[in-house]
């Protein structure tokens, strides 16, 4: 991704595939993003939030990205398995 500003942008990141959906609303950019598997949607697969509206398709699409990476992260550290415990085995 050259331009994060460009309809259709469309980041990798772990593995995953975010695409940024910014929109405009009057004189606002709405952020949003898509994240999928390199196969397709995973659910859920559109981030929904109450976001706050920029001033820029650009500065929407950065805030979306830093929440769709966080969201990521986020669901990785809640489905990593648990150590074993000690003294079992």
């Amino acid at each position: 991704m050259t331009d994060p500003g460009a309809p259709g942008d469309v980041v990798e990141y772990q593995g995953l595939v975010i695409r940024l959906l910014s929109y405009a609303v009057d004189d606002e950019w709405r952020p949003m993003a898509m994240v999928e598997t390199p196969r397709g949607p995973v659910v859920p697969s559109v981030l929904v939030a109450r976001w706050e509206p920029q001033p820029t398709r650009q500065e929407a699409n950065a805030y979306a990205l830093g929440a769709a990476q966080a969201w990521i992260n986020m669901m990785r550290d809640a489905v990593r398995p648990l150590p074993p415990e000690r003294g079992s085995g």
